[in-house]
């Protein structure tokens, strides 16, 4: 009777390790489809029911029981929890390429933006090579979405620092056909690929090439940028 019970207990591990794994593997499609809607694996779980299996089925089971739980992303999921807290902070500096901290606040006057801001805010906008690394050809530990890099550009505009930049002809178009893109790009398209977008949308490419431009006037050097920008995730 009881080996019975380690092997329904071992159907329910291994069913929640399944649906983790389709659920993560979903996840991950639907990143790089744009589709910002992630999964959260349910934990314990999968571990708990083997341990059980194990416990009630002695040698009958044995050391099997555990294999759903090894492969279950959710018992990994709380083995990489204390890594994904150390690294959290500098992961979330890169994944919101600069963004300024906090609510946007009014703009400030008689100063300019310097060009450091402008780089970390733009950047990515303006780098088709940045966003074919991290779009198009983005991982698990290395995405940026569209949208993130919309609001790079918004934060951009509504910069407490950004001063007399804003008067700039290069600034006023680049506010122009941002807005624009934002309501014109079908992002919420599930046939519309990060491809589609970075490759050969042209609304999209009129915003990078807007964004390319106020670098541009304002001194930023975007080989430079894009350089050190892939140097240091390849290191």
């Amino acid at each position: 009777m009881m080996v019975y019970i380690a092997f329904v207990c071992l159907g329910v591990s291994t069913l929640v390790a399944c649906g983790n794994i389709a659920g993560s593997i979903g996840a991950v499609i639907r990143k790089r489809r744009g589709i910002d809607q992630g999964y959260t694996c349910i934990p314990l779980v999968s571990i708990l029911f083997s341990s059980l299996a194990w416990v009630l089925g002695g040698t009958t089971i044995g050391a099997l029981a555990f294999i759903p739980a090894a492969l279950d992303p959710g018992t990994w999921m709380l083995v990489a929890l204390p890594f994904a807290l150390i690294d959290f902070p500098q992961r979330q500096r890169k994944g919101a390429a600069g963004q300024p901290e906090g609510n946007a606040m009014p703009r400030s006057s008689g100063s300019a933006m310097n060009t450091t801001t402008a780089l970390r805010l733009l950047g990515p906008l303006a780098s088709l090579v940045y966003q074919r690394r991290y779009i198009v050809e983005g991982t698990v530990d290395g995405y940026i979405g569209p949208d993130d890099l919309i609001n790079n550009g918004d934060n951009f505009i509504n910069y407490p620092g950004i001063g007399e930049t804003a008067k700039l002809p290069s600034v006023q178009e680049f506010s122009r056909i941002l807005t624009e893109a934002a309501q014109t790009i079908p992002f919420d398209d599930p046939m519309f690929t990060n491809w589609m977008l970075v490759e050969h949308n042209p609304e999209w490419d009129k915003l990078r090439s807007a964004a390319r431009n106020v670098l541009l006037e304002l001194g930023g050097d975007i080989g430079e940028w894009e350089r050190k920008e892939l140097e240091h995730t390849d290191a």
